[in-house]
C-alpha cells in the first residue's frame, strides 16, 4: 500500500497574523526608541566634553583637564579623549589617538604621523616641553613621539604599556552584532551588553564561588562594573574600533629597537598580574630605554584595581616631582 501524504490546506486566520506583526513591531520599538536615546545622549555628551582642533596635518581630538604643568597622556585602546587622566596639581592633555572618536585615521596612517599630530596639537595649545604618560596600546604612540621629539619631552611614563611586537588578530563582527547593525543601527550590541551588565546576577554569583571574601568581591566587581561600562557608555565602540584595529596592526609590527632612541627620565609601571599585556613588555622596554627604571607592583592587573590605583598614582605624581614638574597647589 503506497502512503500518503496529507497537506493541511488551512490558512492561518488573518487577525492571528495581524496581531503577530503587531507584536513584532511593538517588540521592535520597545528596543529601539530606548537604544536610540541612549545613542543619541552618548554623543551629545561626547561632543560637549571634547574639542576639535584643526591643524596643518588633520583635524585632532582633545580634552583638557585640570590646572598646573603640562602632562601628555596618550590613551589605552578602547578609550580617547573622552577618558582623560587626571592628575591633581597638573594640565593634563588627553588627545584622541587616530581613528578614536573624532580624531580621523587615513589609509597610509602611520605611528610617525600621529607623532606629528600630536605634535602640531601641542603647538597650536602653546605647549613646547611636556612629560608624557601613555596606557596600554598608547605605548607605541608614546614610544614614537618620545623618539622623535626627544627636546619636547620631558620625562616619560609607560603605564601598563604595549612596547614590543604584540600579535593578535583585529576581532570581526559577529553574526549577531551584523544583524543587530542592519536592523537597530551600530551600537546596539554594546546597549545591550550594558544593560545585560547592570540588571544580570550572573557576574556577582560566578565571582562570589570563586571568590568568597564578600568585601573584595564587591570592590573588585564594582571596579569592573565601573571601567567597564564607563568604557562604553562614554562613546560606542563604532567611534573605537578603527583606532583599535589600527593600534592591533601597529603593534603586530613593532618589533624590538634595542636600544631606544630616547634619552628622556622614564618610568616604567607593569602589574606582575598582568594578563592582557604582558610583564615581559615591561622588562623589555626597560632593558632597550637607557636609565629607565622599571616598578613591579606586586599583584596588579591591567586597570590597576583599588588599591593598587592608590599605587599607581603615587608613583606617577611622585615621578613627576623628581624630574622637575612641580604640582600647583590650590
Amino acid at each position: 500500500m503506497i502512503p500518503t501524504l496529507t497537506v493541511s490546506t488551512k490558512k492561518i486566520p488573518s487577525r492571528a497574523l495581524v496581531a503577530g506583526l503587531i507584536v513584532l513591531a511593538a517588540c521592535y520599538l520597545a528596543l529601539l526608541i530606548p537604544f536610540r536615546s541612549w545613542r543619541g545622549e552618548v554623543y551629545r555628551q561626547l561632543s560637549a566634553h571634547t574639542t576639535v582642533m584643526a591643524t596643518q596635518l588633520g583635524d585632532i581630538e582633545y580634552s583638557i583637564v585640570g590646572q598646573g604643568p603640562p602632562v601628555l597622556y596618550l590613551h589605552s585602546g578602547y578609550s580617547g579623549a573622552d577618558r582623560p587622566l587626571s592628575i591633581a596639581g597638573y594640565r593634563v592633555v588627553t588627545p584622541s589617538r587616530m581613528g578614536y572618536l573624532r580624531t580621523p585615521l587615513t589609509a597610509s596612517a602611520s605611528l610617525e604621523d600621529q607623532a606629528r599630530v600630536v605634535a602640531a596639537l601641542l603647538d597650536s595649545l602653546g605647549i613646547g616641553e611636556t612629560a608624557v604618560v601613555a596606557g596600554s596600546a598608547g605605548g607605541p604612540s608614546a614610544l614614537e613621539f618620545a623618539a622623535r621629539y626627544p627636546d619636547r619631552v620631558s620625562a616619560l611614563i609607560l603605564i601598563a604599556a604595549i612596547t614590543k611586537t604584540r600579535r593578535r588578530s583585529v576581532p570581526q563582527p559577529s553574526f549577531f552584532r551584523t544583524v543587530t547593525d542592519v536592523l537597530f543601527g551600530a551600537d546596539f550590541t554594546d546597549w545591550v551588553l550594558v544593560q545585560a551588565v547592570r540588571w544580570t546576577p550572573y557576574a556577582d554569583e560566578r565571582e562570589r564561588r570563586a571568590n568568597p571574601d564578600r568585601r573584595t568581591l564587591r570592590m573588585r566587581l564594582g571596579d569592573f562594573r565601573g571601567n567597564w561600562i564607563t568604557s562604553i557608555t562614554s562613546g560606542p565602540w563604532s567611534k573605537r574600533h578603527p583606532g583599535f584595529a589600527f593600534d592591533r596592526m601597529q603593534a603586530a609590527i613593532l618589533g624590538e629597537r634595542d636600544p631606544l632612541p630616547i634619552g628622556a627620565p622614564t618610568l616604567v609601571i607593569h602589574g606582575t598580574a598582568d594578563r592582557a599585556v604582558d610583564f615581559s613588555h615591561a622588562e623589555s622596554v626597560a632593558r632597550r630605554i637607557p636609565g629607565a627604571r622599571l616598578v613591579a607592583v606586586e599583584g596588579a592587573g591591567h586597570g590597576f584595581a583599588p588599591p593598587h590605583r592608590q599605587v599607581l598614582d603615587s608613583l606617577v605624581a611622585g615621578f613627576l616631582r623628581e624630574h622637575g614638574l612641580t604640582a600647583t597647589r590650590h
